[in-house]
């Protein structure tokens, strides 16, 4: 891969690199669009667009896998007033497998659709975005499952990764800092 170099701008059409502030390509003629790179708030609605998809999907399979409750909580639900409080492993059951399953179900849904000729999920493919390498080029299986992982450390810093797409450059999270990815507008 050819590092990319600094204050650049790659033409989308015939892949040559221009400054970071031209408005047409210096070789074809393209006209840069002013915003080439998505926006913050097309991502998060794309990934609200994800949430409403993915969320009663994996909402079922987390059901399927955890079984129903064991009996020490379908008493305590239904008489909570008589049923001693089930030991918090049992509480919390559903709760573990449900995270388990957003974390790895999520992470199979986003590795696999920004690896494929999609180039992005169902909802950037709703709000016309995509996910390239820093030459433009779709990623591959391996960096689409780091940049998921690199996701997690977005939300485990309370989000400020997502927020931080807001005020770099080329609109950039942490998770695609951290993998090298833009999320563009298609083309």
């Amino acid at each position: 891969m050819i590092p990319q170099p600094q204050n650049r701008l790659l033409c989308r059409k015939c892949d040559n690199w221009n400054t970071v502030n031209a408005r047409f390509c210096n070789v074809c003629g393209h006209r840069f669009e002013q915003d080439e790179y998505a926006g913050f708030w097309k991502r998060v609605l794309a990934l609200c667009i994800d949430g409403i998809i993915l969320g009663p999907v994996l909402a079922v399979i987390a059901a399927m896998i955890a079984g129903p409750p064991p009996p020490e909580v379908r008493d305590y639900v239904e008489h909570p007033e008589y049923a001693p409080l089930p030991e918090p492993a049992i509480r919390y059951w559903w709760l573990i497998v449900w995270g388990y399953t957003n974390i790895i179900g999520g992470g199979i849904y986003f590795a696999l659709m920004e690896c494929s000729r999609f180039q992005g999920t169902v909802g950037k493919r709703i709000v016309g975005i995509k996910v390239t390498d820093l030459d433009g080029h779709r990623i591959s299986l391996g960096r689409a499952i780091l940049r998921y992982l690199a996701r997690l450390l977005s939300m485990g810093s309370f989000y400020v990764g997502f927020l931080i797409a807001a005020f770099t450059e080329r609109k950039q999270a942490l998770h695609d800092i951290i993998t090298k990815c833009l999320v563009v507008n298609r083309g």
